[in-house]
C-alpha cells in the first residue's frame, strides 16, 4: 500500500521562500489598504460603531446562553424575529429602541437571572 505524500511535503524550500515572501507582500499590501480606507473622511467611526455593535452583539449572546434561551425564545420576549436577533448577535444590526426597553425590563426580571 503506497502512502501520498502532502501537497508541502514535494514543495522545496526555494518555494517555501517565495511563497512566504508572498505572504509578507500581502499582509503589507492589506496593511496599506487599511491605512488608506481608515484615512477617509468617518472611517475611525465607522469602524467603531462596527466594533461596538460587534461587542453588544457578544454581549447579549452570552447573556441569552446563560439563561439557556435560543435566539427564537429571545426574540419571542424582544418582540422581533429571530433572524433579527442573529443578525444583532453577529453585529450586523442594532434593534429598535423599542427592543431595547422590552429586553432591559425582562433581563432583570429577578427568574431571569442565571
Amino acid at each position: 500500500m503506497s502512502r501520498r505524500r502532502s501537497p508541502s511535503a514535494s514543495i522545496s524550500q526555494q518555494q517555501k521562500a517565495r511563497f512566504q515572501e508572498g505572504q509578507m507582500g500581502d499582509r503589507e499590501e492589506w496593511q496599506q489598504l487599511r491605512d488608506r480606507r481608515m484615512a477617509e473622511p468617518g472611517a475611525a467611526e465607522a469602524y467603531e460603531a462596527a466594533r461596538l455593535a460587534h461587542e453588544l452583539g457578544k454581549t447579549v449572546r452570552a447573556m441569552r446562553e446563560n439563561r439557556g434561551w435560543t435566539q427564537s425564545d429571545l426574540a419571542r420576549e424582544a418582540g422581533m424575529t429571530q433572524s433579527a436577533v442573529a443578525r444583532f448577535e453577529a453585529g450586523g444590526s442594532c434593534p429598535p429602541c423599542r427592543s431595547w426597553d422590552g429586553w432591559r425590563v425582562r433581563w432583570t426580571r429577578p427568574w431571569m437571572s442565571g
